[in-house]
């Protein structure tokens, strides 16, 4: 394992790597997050996966969709569809087969928002990422899943 993973004044040689592992995700989720809120300024990270996270449904999600997706809980990703609608970046609609269901769409703000953001976004995640090679992604990403899976179903 690389020595000084959190710096000099840290010392985690007692802890076991999963734990190591799971500081180091909180960790760059952290430093990942703040610097998507400076560079996006009018969203945060978080609204902005939600944007972006609408647009990945086959039909359009519901507050619970979003809230799997997202991976928190639905009082969550409620205050979120919430801030985004209050912003005029989202809309919902009665569900036609399910009366109990609201719909989300996005707005022309979002959609306009999401497209002007995409290239300098795309770079930014491009360079962040440059220093892991495309074999290294693809384990990550099975890895991650495995564990993405696993806590699902998991009560700590």
């Amino acid at each position: 394992m690389k020595q000084n993973l959190f710096g000099e004044k840290v010392s985690y040689e007692n802890f076991a790597p999963p734990f190591v592992l799971i500081a180091l995700m909180s960790r760059f989720v952290n430093r990942y997050q703040s610097a998507a809120n400076a560079f996006f300024k009018e969203l945060s990270w978080q609204q902005m996966f939600f944007l972006n996270g609408v647009t990945l449904f086959k039909e359009a999600p519901s507050i619970k969709d979003m809230a799997d997706f997202l991976g928190c809980t639905h009082q969550n990703a409620n205050k979120l569809y919430a801030k985004l609608l209050q912003d005029g970046y989202i809309v919902s609609q009665q569900d036609e087969n399910d009366r109990r269901k609201q719909r989300l769409f996005l707005t022309d703000k979002a959609k306009v928002f999401l497209a002007d953001n995409k290239v300098g976004s795309s770079e930014s995640v491009k360079e962040i990422f440059s220093v892991v090679s495309d074999d290294e992604m693809e384990i990550l990403i099975d890895a991650m899943a495995k564990l993405t899976d696993k806590l699902a179903n998991f009560n700590l």
